[in-house]
């Protein structure tokens, strides 16, 4: 009986710290299915050929992408025949056929008005002006050396209303088309009829659809069943997932679909999500890494939507040539090799509660987010975490039914969100060092997790060479300092730091401003990454020009030149190099000439004097190109021995 008490105690014991530290498991003995690189694809993420740099857009393993067509005019940039040279790894190029035409969405202002004279016609819009153009498109794809991997998404987002809708009127004259039951019907007879066309005139190419904004069980199963009564069946299947809760929903969602399809008697269809990840995640290290976990687990694709520059991989960039912190996401996905492996989340007191209760499922929703893969040899485990404001800590079990030994490498780098251009040329490595396997475990424990960093943990074979550690990077949230003058808070709509998605604004006039108080662990040189956004005054490039903004370190005043970001939300990161004293010190930062908004202020310890400054800045060679052997090419040899004599 007393034994029974003990043991009870004990697995009581040893379960309470899961109320207390969020925890994964990783089992290295449940090799799941091979790991991809799915989730990296992108919505018109290219402009050219070699904007962003083929380097830049090689390292990350691209699987798909979704352009425009060839000479559409939706964009200035982005025609699926100008990238294409840049994508020859990619499975999958989508190719939205409706980007013909110039307006967004497609021709709806001049459809609208039709509606409200009564005079809207869909059918003889198609035949008349749609038909010619997607004929003149299937005609240059079907002819293009990367044909054989087009898929043609016949209507993108159909199911707003707009072309097949059934037309209303509100009282104040406001005009609508509601995608109801006859708004489908009409859409799936279009579907039918552009599906021929496109069969007949491109026997070759892949069709996609249907497209909707975003996945709903009811619409697909009426997809899937008409399309099935009709000989009509995509050759690959494509929605979007937008929503706040896209990412913690997107499994099901795949679960539910292909139960669908073995209910219906359709044989499983390859699942592009084409456009993944809203406003407020996208470029956000921490926030996307629920999306690849989910993606690679689910076994489908997906392209991160595009809403803000489309040239920078949907903010996986800071510039033509430099990473930004989500780009290093991307690219240490990229790297995992071998087969995924099973985990099982212990996170007691932390689950997310709300998305949970506006889902209205069980609470598996967690905030503290993994992926794990292990190699093929058995000597390389390689772990991605994140989206956690607290400590956590990976669990590894059945270590020793791997090659690695009892005693392993064990290497953990941060990758901090530095704002959507800001650069960052390498993860901070925050440990490296041997550690001894016990009974086929081994704990992994991140100290005070940032929310907006994801972490990179590699066990690999025991080694005598060490990388030094860097410093780690502390965060000051500048909504959570002392406001100036008329400076407010105010949310953003795209992608920052902090819990509460917050900026600081307002900083128009002399002593608007924000006060923040920081403790450094000892006197010296500290690095300041301030993360800010410039927006243009005026139209044109004479409005895009920078401002002048005052800086205060425990009362010794320096001027700042932050240049332009185009738009407020659009953040960047400055740099500077200050002298703190031990204990608390004052930032304070103001308006000086011009206007600007403030995110946070990352403060990291020097060891060493400060170099210079400008060579984080964009536009030099990157050094974040990494060799691999199953993406390099000469091009990347090249590169790669370029640098290695400079």
């Amino acid at each position: 009986m007393f034994g029974k008490l003990l043991l009870i105690l004990s697995f009581f014991f040893a379960s309470l710290q899961y109320g207390f530290v969020s925890t994964v498991e990783i089992d290295a003995a449940q090799r799941l299915s091979p790991v991809s690189s799915r989730a990296s694809g992108y919505l018109y993420g290219l402009a050219e050929e070699g904007v962003p740099s083929d380097l830049m857009a090689e390292s990350l393993d691209i699987s798909s992408v979704s352009q425009k067509v060839t000479d559409g005019l939706q964009h200035p940039t982005g025609d699926i025949d100008h990238v294409a040279p840049a994508l020859g790894g990619a499975d999958y190029l989508v190719t939205y056929l409706q980007d013909c035409f110039s307006t967004w969405y497609y021709e709806n202002d001049r459809i609208m008005e039709e509606r409200r004279a009564g005079t809207w016609d869909w059918q003889a819009f198609l035949e008349n002006e749609y038909f010619p153009q997607v004929r003149a498109s299937l005609e240059k794809l079907s002819a293009a050396p990367y044909a054989d991997r087009v898929v043609c998404c016949l209507y993108n987002e159909c199911d707003n209303g707009s072309w097949f809708g059934e037309t209303r009127v509100n009282e104040d004259g406001g005009v609508w088309g509601e995608f109801n039951e006859a708004g489908r019907d009409a859409f799936f007879e279009a579907w039918r009829q552009t599906y021929a066309l496109t069969r007949e005139a491109a026997p070759g190419l892949m069709i996609g659809g249907p497209g909707y904004c975003d996945y709903r069980a009811d619409k697909e199963r009426d997809f899937l069943t008409f399309c099935r009564d009709n000989a009509c069946l995509p050759d690959v299947m494509i929605w979007h997932e937008l929503s706040d809760l896209s990412s913690y929903e997107w499994e099901d969602h795949v679960t539910e679909y292909r139960a669908m399809e073995q209910e219906l008697g359709v044989d499983p269809l390859p699942v592009i999500v084409t456009e993944y990840g809203t406003m407020q995640e996208c470029g956000n290290p921490a926030k996307m890494l629920p999306y690849v976990c989910a993606v690679e687990r689910s076994g489908v694709y997906g392209n991160i939507a595009f809403w803000r520059l489309a040239d920078n991989l949907n903010d996986n960039a800071a510039d033509d040539n430099m990473p930004n912190s989500c780009w290093w996401l991307y690219r240490l996905y990229a790297d995992m090799e071998g087969d995924l492996l099973g985990q099982q989340k212990k996170d007691l007191l932390h689950g997310d509660f709300e998305k949970a209760v506006k889902a209205g499922r069980d609470m598996k929703f967690r905030d503290f987010s993994c992926i794990a893969s292990l190699n093929d040899t058995g000597d390389r485990l390689t772990v991605l975490c994140g989206n956690c404001d607290r400590t956590g800590q990976i669990v590894l079990k059945h270590l020793d039914e791997t090659a690695l030994g009892k005693t392993v490498r064990v290497t953990v780098e941060e990758i901090p969100f530095k704002g959507l251009s800001g650069a960052v040329t390498k993860p901070t490595v925050l440990r490296d060092d041997n550690a001894r396997v016990t009974g086929g475990r081994l704990t992994v424990k991140i100290k005070d997790m940032t929310e907006g960093s994801v972490y990179h943990v590699t066990l690999s074979p025991v080694t005598d060479r060490h990388a030094p550690t860097d410093e780690r990077p502390v965060r000051y949230e500048a909504e959570h300092g002392v406001l100036l003058g008329g400076a407010y808070t105010y949310d953003s709509a795209y992608a920052t730091t902090g819990e509460i998605a917050g900026m600081v604004g307002g900083m128009e006039r002399p002593g608007d401003g924000v006060l923040l108080t920081v403790n450094a662990p000892r006197s010296g040189e500290y690095a300041l990454d301030i993360v800010y956004g410039k927006h243009n005054d005026g139209d044109g490039p004479a409005g895009r020009i920078s401002v002048m903004a005052l800086l205060s370190v425990n009362g010794e005043l320096r001027e700042l030149t932050l240049p332009n970001t185009i738009k407020s939300e659009y953040t960047d990161c400055l740099t500077q190099t200050v002298t703190l004293k031990k204990g608390k010190n004052e930032l304070r930062f103001e308006h000086g000439e011009g206007t600007f908004v403030l995110d946070s202020v990352l403060v990291t310890r020097r060891r060493q004097p400060a170099a210079d400054e400008a060579a984080a800045s964009h536009g030099g060679d990157t050094l974040a190109l990494l060799p691999d052997a199953d993406r390099s090419t000469a091009q990347t040899a090249a590169y790669l021995d370029r640098r290695a004599h400079v």
